[in-house]
């Protein structure tokens, strides 16, 4: 299916150097080989990530790079409010101790 032949022939008589670049040649097809499946597994299984976030790959496909910066970006703006938020709920819960002085004491 990938066009890359699996086996090289090897022609009887030949030298050392000519049967370990034969099995050279073979070691290299079979990786190649793999890493096309794994590059079109990976590939559709960026597709499917775009389609759950919503982005049609056929018709507005997004580099992956581009894609994990807008993630990355999203994240860290999200920490920071998240951090904010948690400042001034402290800030208000800080305030409202000061203000509940008890009276017995003011005396």
């Amino acid at each position: 299916s990938s066009g890359i032949n699996a086996e090289w022939p090897l022609r009887p008589g030949t030298n050392e150097v000519m049967k370990k670049q034969h099995a050279f040649l073979n070691s290299v097809s079979e990786r190649i080989n793999i890493l096309k499946v794994v590059i079109r597994r990976v590939k559709t299984r960026y597709n499917s990530l775009l389609l759950y976030f919503g982005i049609d790959p056929v018709k507005h496909f997004i580099p992956p790079d581009e894609f994990c910066r807008v993630i990355s970006e999203f994240a860290l703006e999200y920490r920071t409010a998240i951090e904010a938020v948690v400042l001034e709920q402290e800030k208000k819960r800080k305030m409202r101790k000061k203000k509940k002085v008890p009276t017995a004491t003011l005396r």
